[in-house]
């Protein structure tokens, strides 16, 4: 009986043999996604019934005529396509995954582990003998340090035990940084995977180990007699006397100048010759507000006092 069943599986697995080598030659991936997105899988996995499980043209350098491959996602979902030269196509994408024998369906990763399913699209073809193409990834081991597979998936007794230790994923084995690459923000994730996140314009730069563009803070330029920052000369006013407001600010947006007086103007610089006030009463506390290029505020302020009147007796 049971070297009966053996040559039917036999016949089986051979007859797709014949099928398939004859179709891999001109045969491309299934759909124009049949490289996964994320980290890519490396190497293969062997099956005694079947042989190599190919993980990635660049194996055998197809490529270039039959670009395929299996990655992992960021959060850990699978996807792409994976060629058996006898049960041809092995998908890992979700929607070839619905209706799997037991739940979860979709192939996923933690850290450590794999788990729900492949499926084998050559099952749909008569040539299968019944066999329904599902290969459970449970027990497949995945280390975090070197990025290799350990363990078997099951593929039913026409594929049996798949051993991955021939297989590997870079997939949570980097600690995520960021870099630049010109002006371009790159980060570099878990998996070790560079994505262009941002790209600077000037005056924005990148700044490696910071996420987004950075912009330089808001200067003071200094001029004759000022430093940049808001003054107010003179400082200590007589009474009714009209005092000047000076501000050069460099790397903002806008600014504007308010006392608590009323007065009140803009612009990122003072007029020349400093900005005039209105007749000083009483005290007058002076605001310089302005946007950063990176639309933080700044403000600095400053007090303008009356001198005081001496009267005899």
């Amino acid at each position: 009986m049971t070297s009966v069943r053996s040559f039917r599986i036999a016949a089986i697995l051979l007859t797709l043999a014949v099928f398939i080598a004859l179709l891999y030659g001109a045969r491309p991936a299934p759909h124009a996604s049949a490289q996964g997105t994320g980290a890519p899988l490396h190497g293969y996995a062997w099956s005694e019934n079947i042989g190599w499980i190919d993980f990635t043209c660049l194996n055998r350098g197809t490529c270039a005529t039959n670009s395929f491959g299996m990655s992992v996602g960021n959060d850990g979902t699978l996807s792409g396509y994976a060629w058996s030269e006898n049960i041809g196509w092995v998908s890992a994408n979700s929607a070839d995954l619905t209706g799997c024998p037991t739940a979860p369906c979709t192939a996923s990763m933690t850290t450590t582990t794999l788990s729900g399913w492949f499926k084998a699209l050559s099952a749909n073809d008569t040539q299968n003998g019944g066999w329904d193409g599902w290969i459970w990834l449970d027990g497949i081991a995945h280390s975090d340090v070197t990025g290799a597979f350990s363990g078997y998936a099951w593929g039913s007794t026409n594929v049996g035990w798949v051993d991955f230790s021939y297989a590997s994923s870079s997939f949570n084995t980097c600690t995520p940084y960021y870099t630049c690459s010109g002006n371009d923000v790159v980060l570099s994730d878990k998996s070790c995977v560079q994505t262009t996140v941002a790209t600077c314009t000037a005056p924005a730069f990148c700044s490696p180990g910071v996420s987004a563009c950075v912009y330089p803070p808001p200067t003071a330029v200094p001029g004759a007699g000022t430093t940049g920052h808001l003054q107010v000369k003179p400082s200590l006013a007589a009474r009714g006397s009209s005092v000047k407001a000076y501000w050069h600010l460099d790397n903002v947006a806008s600014c504007t100048v308010a006392g608590t007086n009323g007065d009140s103007w803009s612009g990122v610089a003072a007029p020349a010759g400093g900005a005039t006030s209105a007749p000083i009463q009483g005290r007058v506390d002076y605001t310089l507000s302005c946007l950063a290029l990176d639309g933080a505020p700044y403000t600095e302020s400053v007090t303008v006092n009356v001198l005081p009147v001496f009267r005899e007796r």
